[in-house]
């Protein structure tokens, strides 16, 4: 009885005979992803526009490998040298609108002038510094963000000299 009560209410194993995988005629996997897309198409009935399908597939390759060029171009992404800057621009905007060196700055000053891609990356390094509690959100959604600098010491910097109690002398 209890063996019935542990499989009771559970599927059962059905994958006998359900997943039927044969393998392409030339004996191999296909060797591009054209190659796979010919073999399902030959294998899907009424499916008359193969050659259209390819096409957009070529398309398709040529516009990634133009992203993933432009992508390889960029430089690598630092969350650290991304922090320092958003930490220097802080001080420096905060400074210039009111003299006070905590006084809020909008996400929109922080990223004027830098391409899409970076602002991508500021806004990413500064969700690392609201989490580190370098930054503190004075205005949400659905406005820009408006930071406010608390600390402009990143966290792994604060912990650079830190010893544990286990390791002082």
């Amino acid at each position: 009885k209890k063996e019935e009560e542990e499989g009771e209410g559970l599927p059962e194993n059905n994958f006998e005979g359900d997943y039927n995988y044969e393998v392409p005629e030339g004996g191999g996997d296909p060797e591009t992803l054209e190659d796979l897309v010919r073999e399902h198409l030959a294998a899907e009935p009424g499916f008359v526009n193969e050659e259209g399908e390819v096409m957009e597939l070529r398309e398709w390759n040529g516009f990634m490998k133009d992203q993933l060029a432009v992508h390889d171009s960029r430089p690598a992404f630092d969350m650290h040298s991304c922090c320092r800057e958003i930490l220097a621009k802080m001080e420096d905007l905060s400074l210039q609108s009111s003299g006070k060196r905590d006084f809020p700055v909008s996400f929109l000053d922080l990223t004027s002038g830098v391409e899409p891609y970076q602002a991508c990356r500021m806004f990413v390094a500064s969700l690392h510094l609201l989490n580190t509690e370098n930054l503190e959100v004075k205005q949400e959604f659905p406005d820009p963000p408006l930071y406010k600098l608390i600390s402009s010491n990143l966290a792994e910097e604060k912990l650079e000299g830190y010893l544990a109690p286990s390791q002082l002398p």
